[in-house]
């Protein structure tokens, strides 16, 4: 496996290292199944040892999927422990993990595809990050962005107005607090369009069974509701 350092970023992202600190263990754990094939699925039409960036991506468990199905996968996350984690489940599989800020990354050449699973929520400049993954596409390349539905953020925190956006504050109860960011369908549809992406399919997702674990039990005990969704787009 090749393994490589970056420069972590802003100062501002050190709050968020010590919530994954506490939430590595969570995440060895929280693959995501319900939606993991749904999100991949695009990125496994690209041919074979085509070249894809997990932007966010954890402790790598969808890394490691694509790897084994022959993609070369980097792999960048800002914490060291999801860091750590993710090198030692993809020491098999030739892939390079990064542990630093992606929004800072700079790859050496353009990559086949972008996946973002759950890390935009994080990034306070909506539309620079996404012009940076469309920056970082081959021509006919492909973002798949999968973020939490507005809806879902609504259900999540009722004292705010759907419309209302910014940086909200997450209580996972033991975990910590974790902060994110809201946003409407309506930016996040402006931010791909000024990214010069094209958006070719929209998919929304039920609560998936470790959100409903964290989340209020009011809430997502029915699952009448979509909690994620995976915009996927192509420059």
């Amino acid at each position: 496996m090749n393994c490589a350092s970056a420069n972590s970023g802003s100062q501002a992202f050190a709050p968020l290292r010590d919530v994954y600190r506490r939430l590595v263990k969570l995440f060895i754990q929280r693959t995501r199944p319900e939606v993991r094939d749904l999100y991949l699925r695009p990125l496994l039409t690209l041919p074979r040892g085509a070249r894809i960036l997990d932007a966010g991506g954890g402790t790598g468990h969808d890394s490691v999927v694509l790897a084994r199905e022959g993609y070369q996968v980097t792999c960048v996350d800002l914490s060291e422990d999801m860091c750590a984690v993710a090198r030692e489940a993809l020491a098999a599989h030739g892939a390079t993990v990064i542990e630093g800020d992606v929004s800072r990354y700079k790859p050496l050449e353009p990559f086949s595809a972008v996946l973002s699973a759950m890390e935009i929520v994080h990034h306070s400049d909506l539309f620079g990050i996404i012009r940076h993954y469309s920056n970082m596409l081959l021509p006919g390349g492909m973002l798949v962005l999968v973020t939490h539905h507005p809806l879902r953020n609504l259900m999540v925190d009722q004292t705010r107005s759907y419309f209302e956006e910014g940086l909200v504050q997450e209580d996972w109860g033991p975990y910590g607090i974790v902060p994110s960011y809201r946003r409407t369908l309506k930016s996040y549809l402006a931010a791909i369009k000024e990214a010069g992406l094209r958006l070719i399919d929209l998919e929304e997702h039920i609560p998936t069974t470790d959100l409903a674990a964290i989340q209020d039990q009011s809430i997502t005990a029915k699952a009448e509701y979509p909690s994620l969704m995976t915009f996927i787009c192509v420059k």
